[in-house]
C-alpha cells in the first residue's frame, strides 16, 4: 500500500486553523501581560506612598516642591523636587547622597569637576521605581525636550532627563481662559485657579513663570497627614502620567512632577509621543495613562485604586482636594 502524505489543501486548513487559533489565544496572552504590569504600576505607587508617609514621620510633613533661587532656563536655575526627597525611601540612598542642592542643576557643557555636574548626572539617572511597565513610549525612562532645564539644554533632544510616570496630585483647581478652567471652592486657597502655585491639593509645584517659590506660599502649601481633612483614603496622593506627551514630566524638577484633576482623565489634546503634545502645556498638568480604559491613582492612605475614564467629573475633582469638604469616594 503507497503512503500517503499532507495534500495541499490540508496543510493550508491545518496552516489556517493554527492561525485562528493563535489569534483567538492572543488577546488572552496581552491581557495577562498587561495585567501583569498593571500589577506591577500598583506596586510602585503604593511603595512611593508609603514613601511619603515615611518622610512625614521624619519631618512632620510630606515633602514639597521648591525653586530656591534661579530663573527658569537659565544657568544659575536650583530646583527641588518630592521625588528628589524620597530617594533615601525607596532605596535609593545612593543616588541621594550625590545631589548638591546648594548647587544649579548643570549642564552638559558645564565641568564635570564643578558640584553642578553632579546634579545633571543625578537627573538624567533613571529610577525604575518612577516608571509604569505599561509605557512603551518613554524611551526607557529618558527623554529628550523636557520643559524648565537649565541654560541652552531646554527642550534640546540631546541632553535627555529622567522621566516620571507618576505625578503627585495638585488639586482640582486649573487656570481660567481655558476649556478646564476651575477655581476652589472652599478650603485652602479657596478662589484660586492656580495649581501650581496655589493648589487644593497634597502637593504644589510652588512655581509658575519663570521666578523661584516664594518661602510665605511655600509654607502656606506645606502638607502633612493631618491636613488632608477630606480623609485620607478619599483623597488622591499621585496619579499617572505619559512623559512622551508632556515636556513638563522629569523626576529631578519641582514644575515638572505634579499635576490636576481640573482636566478630565486621559483628555491628552494631541497624539501621544509627539512634539506637539510634548509642549501642549494645557495637557501638562493632566492625568494620563498606557493602560487601557483608565489610571491607576494611589490615596493619601496608601491604597491604589483603578479611576475609569468615564468617572464623573465632580467626583474625580472631589478627590483631588484636601480640605475642600466633599464627600467623594473612589468608584467601585
Amino acid at each position: 500500500m503507497k503512503n500517503r502524505g499532507f495534500t495541499l489543501v490540508e496543510l493550508l486548513v491545518v496552516i489556517a486553523i493554527i492561525g485562528i487559533l493563535i489569534a483567538l489565544l492572543l488577546p488572552a496572552v496581552q491581557a495577562a501581560r498587561e495585567a501583569a504590569r498593571r500589577s506591577q504600576c500598583t506596586n510602585n505607587m503604593k511603595q512611593l506612598t508609603l514613601a511619603l508617609h515615611v518622610y512625614s514621620s521624619a519631618h512632620k510633613t510630606f515633602p514639597i516642591n521648591y525653586r530656591e533661587s534661579g530663573t527658569t532656563f537659565q544657568a544659575d536655575y536650583k530646583t527641588y523636587s518630592w521625588m528628589q526627597a524620597i530617594l533615601p525611601y525607596i532605596d535609593m540612598e545612593p543616588l541621594y547622597e550625590m545631589l548638591r542642592p546648594e548647587y544649579p542643576l548643570g549642564q552638559k557643557t558645564t565641568s564635570r569637576s564643578s558640584p553642578a555636574y553632579a546634579n545633571f548626572e543625578v537627573a538624567r539617572t533613571v529610577v525604575s521605581g518612577f516608571l509604569c511597565p505599561s509605557d512603551s513610549a518613554s524611551n526607557d525612562g529618558l527623554l529628550g525636550g523636557r520643559s524648565d532645564g537649565s541654560g541652552p539644554t531646554s527642550y534640546d533632544p540631546d541632553d535627555p532627563k529622567a522621566v516620571t510616570n507618576y505625578k503627585a496630585c495638585s488639586g482640582s483647581n486649573f487656570f481660567s481662559g481655558t476649556p478646564w478652567a476651575n477655581t476652589a471652592s472652599s478650603g485652602r486657597w479657596a478662589g484660586s485657579d492656580n495649581c501650581l502655585l496655589y493648589c487644593n491639593g497634597i502637593i504644589c509645584a510652588n512655581t509658575h513663570g519663570v521666578g523661584p517659590s516664594v518661602p510665605s506660599d511655600v509654607k502656606k502649601n506645606m502638607t502633612g497627614p493631618d491636613d488632608v481633612k477630606d480623609g485620607t483614603a478619599h483623597t488622591f496622593a499621585m496619579g499617572e502620567a505619559l512623559p512622551a506627551n508632556s515636556a513638563w514630566s522629569w523626576w529631578y524638577c519641582n514644575n515638572a512632577c505634579v499635576a490636576t484633576c481640573a482636566i478630565p482623565l486621559n483628555s491628552q489634546w494631541a497624539t501621544i509621543g509627539t512634539p506637539a503634545g510634548a509642549l501642549d502645556w494645557q495637557s501638562n498638568w493632566c492625568y494620563a495613562s498606557a493602560h487601557p480604559n483608565g489610571a491607576g491613582f494611589a490615596m493619601c492612605d496608601g491604597s491604589v485604586g483603578f479611576v475609569n475614564d468615564n468617572i464623573d467629573l465632580k467626583v474625580y475633582r472631589a478627590l483631588a482636594t484636601i480640605d475642600a469638604g466633599e464627600t467623594a469616594k473612589l468608584p467601585e
